[in-house]
């Protein structure tokens, strides 16, 4: 007797081969890249907090923090492992939670039978995976912590309607009520999908009221509301009991109300890539019309769904070169359109439009939506993992004959995966330029693990410990490093007592004056970056003027003060102008206080 025979046998050979299929990109991209470039920014600003946060300090009060606290808890413990290990466990951490984000909802619609090409759908699966990984570097990010929560907890609803026994509904929507409520304090924007929950599970009881079903619609409906609401109201008595909620709400209110209006709401309706929703519009009105089942024209189909591919090729590679991620919006306003051609031609048709279709539709777009609110990643690529459940449905099946499909499909995503690839490779082995030395940063900082990186930053990095220990540690003295330098106190198993790691302005934005304050007080030795820096000139648009320290936003420009050529933004400007330069090398200076002897 065959141990599974027909279809059961099918969708787990199906699920096998996904699961096989998202292990290997997620290890393998760790294995290729995780030993290549530090920047000493982005990818480390999390790491920097929870490193506080490890050493007993109190978020929001004795450190400022603009996103919510669950990351900085989460990533706190890498720090139990053995030096060496931190960064790299995050890189690593980074691929499987951007794998998870993409396969687990791929997996509901392979469990549930939704796929219409599965050879085209896992092509589709690791092109959106790569979309997704490369539009950030690998790090520990709460946005990437958000979209990996959402995705489980979308995966999960899911689930919970199409679940064949009560108890499994019930336990479903319950993690799913757990894990949307996590992901909102992840980050602010994926607040919405608890309201989401609360939105439909009123609904769905009082649908179920009208069929009958009243007892299990009121369970259902307290199983999506009640974890939810527990989950809440822990995170806030936790912040309470330490100390750190009034400070928490202070902080979340600066930063959540405007970025969702600018980057969530206007880079949306006054997009001009609202024509790519035509576009989806009518693919699914060729695709659905009554007379295209079967398809009419077969040719038309194979040259729609391979223009198609070829587009999001030529979208996906150009995405590496874009700053503000054009073919991110592109698809998604793709996928829209998709799902009003499908509303319109329910509608046109007197067709029902499945309910479960609605919540996949809206529930991985508004992941995407979600991931958008950001003031220093605006996009919605992020989110794209498991886009590839959109498209399967969307695009028709390009050949009538099953391995032509198969063919096209492997050769589609390998030219993305190889091309992608070829692109790491060139970032973090120093640019363009693949012949750059590479020299490993962990000769520098043992704490940080093998690390490597161009020569000239492995020396600005030296010198920057160098200066640091020579300067303010083996004197007793504190420091700060201009502009952005968080783990620098990890790497030098040294606890920050100021309230930022990192001179990026966005980080104390509306703290200004404590901040500016707290330095004076303090007196720390500033490490300051001789060349111009990192660009910190955020459009002003984006941002409120910093009113304490006299409009931190005007038009960048460049003094010389001294020594040092450093962008006029104020920490540097009202500081470093009237202390004393008491050393100097090739990349950095370092100033101390006038008063500080």
């Amino acid at each position: 007797m065959a141990l599974f025979s027909g279809e059961t046998a099918v969708i787990r050979l199906r699920t096998f081969v996904l699961v096989l299929v998202y292990a290997a990109l997620s290890v393998g991209y760790f294995l290729q890249n995780a030993s290549y470039g530090y920047t000493g920014v982005d990818d480390v600003f999390v790491l920097a907090g929870s490193w506080r946060l490890f050493n007993g300090q109190i978020p929001y009060k004795d450190a400022l923090f603009i996103r919510p606290p669950i990351p900085y808890f989460l990533h706190s413990l890498w720090f139990f492992l053995p030096d060496g290990w931190q960064v790299l466990s995050t890189r690593l951490f980074f691929y499987i939670e951007m794998a998870l984000s993409g396969f687990l909802p791929m997996l509901w619609a392979v469990r549930t039978n939704r796929v219409h090409c599965f050879t085209r759908f896992l092509a589709l699966g690791i092109i959106f995976f790569a979309f997704a990984i490369h539009s950030t570097p690998a790090q520990a990010w709460h946005q990437i912590d958000a979209i990996f929560l959402a995705s489980a907890a979308l995966t999960s609803f899911l689930f919970s309607l199409t679940a064949k026994t009560g108890s499994a509904r019930l336990g479903f929507r319950i993690s799913s009520s757990l894990l949307f409520c996590i992901a909102a304090f992840c980050k602010q924007g994926f607040g919405i999908f608890p309201l989401m929950l609360l939105t439909f599970a009123g609904w769905e009881k009082f649908q179920l009221k009208e069929d009958g079903k009243k007892r299990h619609g009121t369970t259902l409906f307290w199983c999506s509301i009640v974890p939810c609401f527990l989950v809440a109201v822990s995170i806030v008595g936790c912040l309470a009991w330490m100390d750190g909620l009034r400070a928490f709400l202070h902080q979340m209110s600066i930063l959540t109300i405007k970025p969702l209006i600018d980057s969530g709401v206007r880079a949306y309706l006054y997009s001009p890539l609202q024509i790519f929703a035509l576009a989806g519009f009518v693919i699914v009105f060729i695709r659905y019309r009554p007379t295209a089942a079967p398809p009419g024209n077969p040719s038309f189909f194979s040259k729609l769904d391979l223009a198609f591919f070829l587009i999001v090729y030529i979208l996906v590679i150009q995405a590496n070169r874009i700053l503000i991620f054009f073919p991110a919006y592109a698809l998604f306003w793709l996928a829209i359109g998709g799902l009003l051609g499908k509303s319109f031609l329910s509608f046109y048709l007197r067709q029902p439009f499945p309910l479960i279709s609605w919540c996949v539709y809206v529930g991985i777009l508004s992941i995407a939506w979600a991931a958008s609110i950001s003031l220093g990643y605006p996009t919605p690529v992020h989110g794209f993992a498991a886009l590839a459940v959109l498209f399967d449905d969307l695009l028709p099946v390009p050949f009538k004959i099953k391995w032509k499909n198969n063919l096209a499909s492997i050769i589609i995503a390998g030219l993305i995966l190889l091309s992608f690839s070829l692109h790491n490779y060139r970032h973090y082995n120093g640019g363009p330029n693949r012949n750059v030395p590479l020299v490993n940063l962990a000769d520098v900082f043992p704490r940080l693990g093998p690390i490597f990186t161009p020569t000239e930053y492995y020396e600005a990095q030296k010198e920057l410990k160098q200066l640091c220990v020579g300067h303010a540690i083996s004197k007793g003295k504190s420091f700060f490093a201009i502009p952005n330098d968080p783990l620098i106190y990890f790497l030098l198993n040294q606890v920050n007592t100021l309230l930022l790691d990192s001179a990026w302005e966005i980080e104390f934005l509306g703290n200004e004056k404590r901040f500016y304050d707290q330095i004076i007080s303090k007196k720390p030795i500033l490490v300051v970056e001789k060349f111009p820096m990192r660009p910190l000139n955020r459009p002003a648009n984006l941002l409120p003027h910093c009113k304490d320290l006299s409009d931190s936003y005007r038009s960048i420009e460049h003094r010389h003060i001294g020594n040092l050529k450093a962008q006029s933004f104020e920490l540097v400007t009202n500081l470093v102008k009237d202390w004393q330069l008491i050393a100097e090398g090739k990349y950095f200076c370092v100033f101390r206080h006038p008063t500080d002897f």
